[in-house]
């Protein structure tokens, strides 16, 4: 395997589907323990590497050479192996998160941004907020902010979700309700699967701009793929990969009552979207 994804539990990644649709090299998906991280990385047959939770940081020693970038975040989500075997880390999420707030207009300039979260991508997050002009304040379980005394910054602007809390399979799960929040503007959520969250959904319920972290994935997906290949990936294929992996993951449910039809306009609906049918009925049958 000559470039992947490291991390704990990668069940609920895109990653893979993402670089291949870019087509340029075979990727996986490579779950570690935090017992077997060294090892791999400096002695695994690997090109390139993305990294995700919770090894951002944790990969950081094991790299001969860091970008500007990433030095000054404090967190690595992309390695490299060069031809002399030395090993560069890089941040691409930065890229990544800058799209998904350009995607909807998102102005950090003399903002309060509530950063929900205080691992490696709220490190990265609060970097964009910075060079962007703004006022980041790190939510934690046990820091000066945290859960405990949200009510301090029911003034903020923005939101910004950077835990896996709402991330497949614990989808029930929402960090905070922004009903607490009557000033915030725009909410931005990091977490790509599903690719609206609950906290995703009360937002467009509530009105309020939001974006959700698939647009994320991409961007940083491809900037990681122009490091890998060493050659330029454009811009546009952000929305393309975008929009292509969500009609290849995107289903629709239908429920109700015995007898009212759901079959019938389930077949119909799957035919004219060119989606496979399935009806739970007869699976539960053959089980």
């Amino acid at each position: 395997m000559r470039f992947g994804l490291i991390g704990r539990r990668l069940s609920h990644s895109y990653s893979k589907l993402i670089h291949e649709k870019l087509g340029r090299y075979r990727y996986g998906l490579i779950p570690l323990e935090a017992d077997e991280l060294e090892s791999f990385v400096l002695g695994g047959d690997w090109a390139g590497l993305n990294v995700t939770i919770p090894y951002k940081q944790d990969v950081i020693p094991l790299c001969d050479e860091l970008s500007d970038r990433a030095r000054r975040i404090g967190s690595i989500n992309t390695l490299v192996r060069r031809d002399d075997g030395t090993i560069f880390g890089d941040n691409t999420d930065y890229d990544g998160f800058c799209a998904m707030a350009d995607e909807i207009g998102v102005d950090f300039a003399e903002k309060k941004v509530l950063i929900l979260g205080s691992g490696g991508t709220s490190l990265t997050v609060q970097a964009v907020v910075a060079d962007r002009g703004g006022q980041s304040v790190v939510v934690s379980r046990s820091g000066e902010n945290h859960y405990g005394n949200l009510h301090l910054h029911s003034d903020a602007d923005i939101i910004v979700n950077a835990t896996p809390v709402g991330m497949f399979p614990d989808t029930d799960a929402r960090p905070v309700d922004l009903t607490d929040f009557p000033a915030c503007r725009a909410v931005l959520d990091v977490i790509y699967n599903p690719f609206y969250s609950r906290l995703i959904l009360q937002a467009r319920k509530l009105g309020i701009a939001c974006n959700g972290g698939l647009t994320m994935l991409v961007a940083q997906a491809i900037r990681a793929a122009e490091l890998f290949a060493g050659i330029p990936v454009p811009d546009g294929l952000i929305r393309g990969i975008r929009e292509d992996l969500m009609s290849d993951l995107f289903n629709i449910v239908i429920i109700g009552m015995p007898g009212c039809g759901k079959t019938t306009v389930g077949k119909q609906l799957a035919a004219e979207m060119g989606l496979d049918f399935a009806d739970t009925d007869e699976a539960v049958e053959q089980a």
